[in-house]
Parts: C-alpha cells; sequence; structure tokens
C-alpha cells in the first residue's frame, strides 16, 4: 500500500493498540485508496480484527457509504433493532442516538440475534469535544478471561431475550421490525424462529433463544458472544431495574435476558461479565475523517459519555448466521 504509513496506536497497559494506517499525501482520497487496496485491507482485517484509517482529511455519510460497498458489498438487513438509529446514506447509520450522558457498554453488534454483521465501519463526520470515545476490546481475550466454566454455561444453555414494546417506552414495534403492519411482524417472527404475543392491541412480547458462545467462521475461535448484559433488566442500573420493576412488573418489563431454559442468570455471573469487558477496553480520541474497521466478532464496541456535537457514521457489512454455524 504506497504513500502509508503503518504503525500501532500506543499501547494502554498489556493492550495493544490497533493498527493505524495513515496517509503521508496531503488531500488523498480514502475512497480511491480502498478502491485501489481492497483485498489487502480485507485480508489485514481478518488477520488483525481492527484497523483504523486516520489523516485522510474529512468524510461524508455518501462517501462512507460508498467505501463500505466497494469494502464489502453485502450490507445487513437492519431489522430487529435494539437501539435508536438515523439512516443519514445507503446503509449508513447514526452510531446511536442515545442521549450524549449516556454510557454505552462494550458489546458485539446484534449478538441478541441469530444474525449479524461479520464486519463494521464506524466514520468521525464531526468528533466531540471531550469524551466520545468508542472503546473497543477483544474478545479472544475476554473469551478467555471469562474462564472455561463460564464459557461451557453460556454454550450450553445460551440466551433468552425477552422483550416488551409498548407507545413511549424503550424503542416501538414499529422501529424494531420497520413497519406499521402488525401482520408483517408476525412474518418476520415466523422466518426468524422468534416467538411473539400481542399482549393487547398497542403491546408486543416477543422472545427468542440464541447463542451464548459462537464460532468464528475463518478462525474457527470459540468466542463469547450475546448480549445478556445489554439486555439484562440490570443494564441501565439498579435504580432504573427497580423503577420497571415496580411500573411493569418482572415478567413484562422492556428488555430482559435469561438463561435459554428461561432461569435467571445469577447476578454475580452478570457483573462478573461486564467487569471483564470493561477490564479489556482500548480507548483513543477521534479525529475528523477517522475510519475504524472491525471485525465484529472478534472485537467489543462501546461508547463513553461526550460533549459538544458528535456525529459517527456506521455501516454494518458481511451478515453471518448462527444457523450455519
Amino acid at each position: 500500500m504506497r504513500f502509508i504509513n503503518t504503525s500501532r496506536l500506543e499501547p494502554q497497559g498489556n493492550t495493544l493498540g490497533p493498527i493505524c494506517l495513515r496517509s503521508v499525501q496531503e488531500n488523498r482520497s480514502v475512497l480511491d485508496f480502498v478502491s485501489s487496496n481492497a483485498k489487502d485491507l480485507q485480508t489485514l482485517l481478518w488477520e488483525e480484527g481492527v484497523i483504523l484509517l486516520r489523516n485522510f482529511g474529512s468524510s461524508s455519510a455518501d462517501h462512507f457509504s460508498k467505501l463500505s460497498a466497494i469494502l464489502f458489498d453485502s450490507p445487513l438487513n437492519y431489522v430487529y433493532r435494539s437501539t435508536p438509529r438515523r439512516l443519514l446514506s445507503e446503509n449508513v447509520f447514526t452510531a446511536t442516538d442515545y442521549p450524549n450522558s449516556l454510557h454505552i457498554d462494550q458489546h458485539s453488534e446484534n449478538a441478541y440475534q441469530r444474525d449479524w454483521p461479520m464486519v463494521l465501519g464506524f466514520c468521525c463526520i464531526t468528533s466531540p469535544t471531550t469524551g466520545g470515545q468508542t472503546p473497543i476490546a477483544d474478545l479472544s481475550k475476554i473469551t478467555q478471561s471469562l474462564g472455561e466454566d463460564l464459557i461451557s454455561e453460556f454454550e450450553e444453555r445460551r440466551v433468552r431475550y425477552v422483550r416488551h414494546y409498548r407507545p413511549f417506552v424503550d424503542l416501538s414495534w414499529q422501529t424494531v421490525f420497520q413497519t406499521e403492519n402488525p401482520e408483517d411482524v408476525g412474518i418476520f417472527c415466523k422466518e426468524n424462529d422468534i416467538e411473539y404475543q400481542w399482549l393487547d392491541s398497542q403491546t408486543l412480547r416477543t422472545w427468542q433463544v440464541c447463542q451464548g458462545v459462537a464460532s468464528h467462521p475463518i478462525h474457527h475461535e470459540k468466542l463469547f458472544f450475546n448480549q445478556c448484559h445489554m439486555f439484562h433488566i440490570t443494564g441501565a442500573g439498579e435504580q432504573s431495574a427497580k423503577a420497571l420493576e415496580q411500573a411493569f412488573g418482572r415478567d413484562k418489563v422492556p428488555r430482559h435476558s435469561l438463561f435459554g431454559d428461561g432461569s435467571e442468570i445469577p447476578m454475580k455471573t452478570m457483573n462478573f461479565i461486564r467487569e471483564t469487558l470493561a477490564a479489556n477496553r482500548y480507548c483513543f480520541d477521534w479525529q475528523v475523517g477517522d475510519i475504524l474497521l472491525l471485525d465484529n466478532m472478534r472485537y467489543t464496541h462501546g461508547r463513553t459519555p461526550y460533549t459538544g456535537v458528535r456525529k459517527i457514521a456506521v455501516s454494518m457489512m458481511q451478515p453471518y448466521s448462527s444457523m450455519i454455524i
């Protein structure tokens, strides 16, 4: 790759920084670079798990959409959503529209489903004044740190996700399923093996058992791959959990995760998972024009609180299904 400086960002403790490809050519087009080096970038991504492209100048959602299509031509059909996002360009969304004061835990995108993107791309269009990093963490190290017993338990018992959709509480079913027609919801659920029940004309319940551990299709490594800690009632904090239980009852809260057989995941286990994910984070400050590419099965991501304006775009590429693992 010509006119590129290849190095790593500074290590943090025992954690190596990601590979960073910096343009040494002023005003070089990132689209031209990716077009000329797509296969090499794909190979490097599968080897490293994460790549940061830097010093290519500012970018836009439209440019990022074109770049994503050049690099991986199979976008994810983004349905059965779990976070508020807006469409910015073709197959490009805001990373999240959650309030800037909210900390978002490390997680693997769509790991609460049986279908997920193998590749995530992030593009910094506007960098925040302070904070707003997208921490990353090596899932191989996380899996090792969680220990064989916990990994075996989640592989065997899997994770059940239970969701309730109501007006003005969390995401609406219209947003999650991208339709205004209840019949479309039923069709999608049946096609994707999601159990569902209309509790009344405006309240929908869904539940599905998904993988707790998944095997990487290229590296064949078993990895902790789920979002039990995100969907658990305590995911938004203990005070919020108590308020939700009081408002709706334990069995009707907006989101909750359990073992696949419906039994509760012990809080000791949940806390250990969250602590392990947080302990393996690597943070860097966004610069305008940065493009971060992640192997979604090898690296988690999150978000720190921030001030100012933050506009990070995301593209989800290379769909993969646990049904073929």
